[in-house]
Formats: C-alpha cells, sequence, structure tokens
C-alpha cells in the first residue's frame, strides 16, 4: 500500500508489472510522522475530517483521532501498514484510533477503531511464518461491544454493521472473530466462518448461521 502510495504513475490495481519496471520504495516511516492508515480507494462522495471535514482522496495519510465518513452510494477503503483493510459501505462512519500503545512501536493496525455507524467489511492477510511475530490482532469497537479478529496462515474476513438501534451483528466469512459486548456481563463469544453473532447495547449476544441475523 504505502509503496503504490509512493508510485501514482502506476495505476490503480490490481498492477501487471513488466520487465524493466522502476518503483521508489519509500522509507519506513515511524513514530509520530508515519500515519495509522492510508485512504487507499474513494468511490463517489467520501468526507475526512481532520479535524474539520474534507473530501476523502486516494492515498491520503489517516491519522489517529481521524474521521472517515461516506455518503450515500459511496463507498472507501482504509488499509494499515500491517495490510488489514476496512471497506466502509455507504453511510458509514468509522475513527481511526490506530496503535494507542505509546510504550511499544508496533505495525500500526486496525486495533481500536471505532465503527460508530454504518457497515464494514475487515479482511486480514495471511499470517506468514517466517516473518516472525505476527501484529496484535485488530479490534473493532462499537457503542454494543468489541470485536476482534484472529489473524491465521488462511487470513480473515468479517463483516460488522451497526444498525439504527446502535445494535453491533458480526458475520465471519473467513477466519475466526472474539466477540465481546460492552459492559461485559457475559463471556466473550469465538465466531467462526459461516457464523453471524449480535450484541446489544446491554451487553446482550446471540448467534446463529451464515444467513444472518433479523
Amino acid at each position: 500500500v504505502f509503496i503504490h502510495a509512493a508510485n501514482p504513475a502506476m495505476g490503480p490495481t490490481p498492477h501487471r508489472l513488466r520487465p524493466g519496471s522502476t518503483l521508489t520504495l519509500p522509507p519506513r516511516r515511524t513514530g509520530a510522522t508515519a500515519p495509522d492508515a492510508l485512504l487507499t480507494a474513494v468511490h463517489n462522495r467520501v468526507e475526512v475530517q481532520a479535524p474539520a471535514p474534507r473530501p476523502g482522496r486516494p492515498n491520503d495519510a489517516l491519522y489517529r483521532g481521524m474521521r472517515v465518513n461516506t455518503e450515500e452510494r459511496s463507498t472507501a477503503e482504509v488499509t494499515f501498514a500491517d495490510e488489514t483493510q476496512l471497506q466502509l459501505a455507504e453511510r458509514t462512519l468509522v475513527v481511526i484510533l490506530g496503535e494507542t500503545s505509546s510504550r511499544v512501536q508496533r505495525t500500526a493496525s486496525a486495533r481500536d477503531t471505532v465503527l460508530e455507524r454504518g457497515t464494514l467489511t475487515a479482511f486480514l492477510a495471511r499470517v506468514d511464518q517466517q516473518r516472525g511475530a505476527a501484529p496484535a490482532p485488530p479490534t473493532v469497537s462499537t457503542a454494543a461491544g468489541r470485536v476482534t479478529l484472529e489473524r491465521s496462515p488462511d487470513g480473515a474476513q468479517a463483516r460488522l454493521e451497526v444498525d439504527e438501534a446502535r445494535r453491533t451483528t458480526v458475520s465471519v466469512y473467513r477466519g475466526a472473530s472474539r466477540v465481546e459486548g460492552v459492559p461485559a456481563r457475559y463471556s466473550p463469544v469465538r465466531v467462526m466462518a459461516s457464523r453471524s453473532a449480535r450484541i446489544t447495547g446491554d451487553g446482550a449476544r446471540s448467534h446463529t448461521g451464515a444467513s444472518g441475523l433479523r
């Protein structure tokens, strides 16, 4: 993603590099200069609040506390340095919080991102065992609870939706996710692929099969 941002002449993905192609490899930024994520795709009306609202553009740098808002018939994609991707459906608002620990420098991930309204689909890249320890698993928080996507050799994919009643529905398509309500009146549950779970504002939860909950 960050290589793509440093080479705008490559055009949209997917890229098919030919022999003799030249790429610019950006230096790895750390500390306060490194963005938590990039706005890697924009369709129709997408707004970035930082803190004043402005139109979102592809490859916009996103830092802790910034908001990404999609309007009607609009979508966006947010990609973190650890290759975690969040695809935002229309009428969705997320807050980019990134890594909250100030003691340890980690690769920025979707950890502690907040979904205030709407729908997003989270994608985790496959874990490469040869690259050492994987980053901490990303967690998306909502008014009703927290959803943590588990990293695995096959990657992970889950869809989160916050409805008008502020309930959160989680549908897992690949891998597994840990779902817990806020307040934590009930024990967290592990939701496997092809299963769904719903959590409400009082911390209650229910789960069912791939068809989802109504």
